[in-house]
């Protein structure tokens, strides 16, 4: 894997990188479940609730918070144990950091053939390549994270004219999740999750290419994130011109939570920074909208683009 310049200061300098060589010829071409892609988890932490959901069209994606064995807490085999037993509410996914291991998730489990996701030294050179630090408070973010991740229920509702029906992904069958020897380890040597069967099965079929180093380059924005994995896959597929509501964009990247003019203000920043390292998507901002046209570029064929920079 091409190692990648650094540094906010060296922007210039990563997207000439990710202009001019091919992500497979540079090892940064990974793969999203499509789930993932259509609909997705917070921006920011949702707090204490009961469940978060988000809406692509019919489709609803319903994410609840898993619960985590906490050995901090007091020791339950006295007379009196807590109703707990020690257990406590892991919190949801947020930010842009599940959004980057469900990258190396599903492209782990392509890659093996494996539904046996460990963290090895690819793990970390993944990492290093999406521009997340190796020092111990990075570090204990991804831990945290990859904990909130592997824990919570995700389950996906599609709301039709028959009674609704609701499909559990149930993503992780198993987790085992050892903590850390060092400061210098997400999880000790002998942790893994291990997928379910459907989800492994799925991701045979239904997943996204996406460039690592184009992850990289829109860290840590998770709305600058969702927007390229969504445009990109939806103007790949299209044959004319697609409107897009913002009300409707800002439901599918779980940014509903803005008002709509400081939403379609980010959004319209975030996709200026996305078209500096994917100059051939065409997306013009309109009234209330974007018009989303047909993305000639694909990531199976070569980048032949050397355009100037300022």
């Amino acid at each position: 894997m091409q190692r990648l310049p650094r540094g906010r200061r060296n922007k210039a300098a990563l997207r000439r990188v990710i202009l001019n060589v091919h992500p497979a010829d540079r090892g940064h071409l990974f793969d999203m479940a499509k789930v993932f892609v259509q609909t997705t988890f917070p921006h920011a932490d949702p707090g204490d609730v009961s469940f978060y959901s988000r809406r692509n069209g019919r489709m609803v994606l319903v994410v609840q918070q898993g619960v985590v064995y906490d050995p901090s807490r007091p020791d339950t085999r006295k007379k009196k144990p807590r109703r707990d037993d020690g257990m406590r509410p892991a919190g949801y996914p947020f930010g842009y950091l599940p959004r980057l291991l469900m990258v190396w998730i599903t492209t782990e489990a392509r890659e093996t053939q494996r539904p046996v996701i460990t963290f090895g030294k690819r793990f970390y050179e993944f990492l290093e390549a999406a521009g997340v630090g190796t020092d111990s408070r990075s570090l204990a973010a991804v831990r945290e994270q990859l904990t909130r991740l592997s824990t919570c229920r995700v389950s996906i509702a599609w709301d039709t004219k028959t009674p609704v029906t609701i499909e559990h992904l149930n993503t992780f069958r198993g987790i085992r999740l050892w903590k850390p020897c060092n400061e210098r380890e997400v999880f000790a040597e002998g942790s893994g999750l291990i997928l379910s069967k459907s989800f492994f099965e799925d991701l045979g079929a239904d997943t996204v290419p996406v460039d690592v180093a184009v992850l990289r380059y829109m860290a840590p924005s998770p709305l600058g994130i969702d927007l390229y994995f969504l445009l990109h896959e939806r103007a790949s597929r299209l044959m004319k011109p697609l409107e897009l509501k913002w009300a409707d964009l800002a439901e599918q990247v779980g940014a509903a939570y803005m008002e709509m003019k400081e939403f379609a203000r980010k959004a319209r920043k975030e996709i200026a920074r996305i078209r500096e390292v994917c100059p051939a998507l065409r997306v013009e901002p309109g009234y209330g909208k974007i018009v989303l046209h047909p993305f000639a570029y694909s990531y199976q064929m070569p980048l032949l683009f050397d355009p100037p920079l300022n």
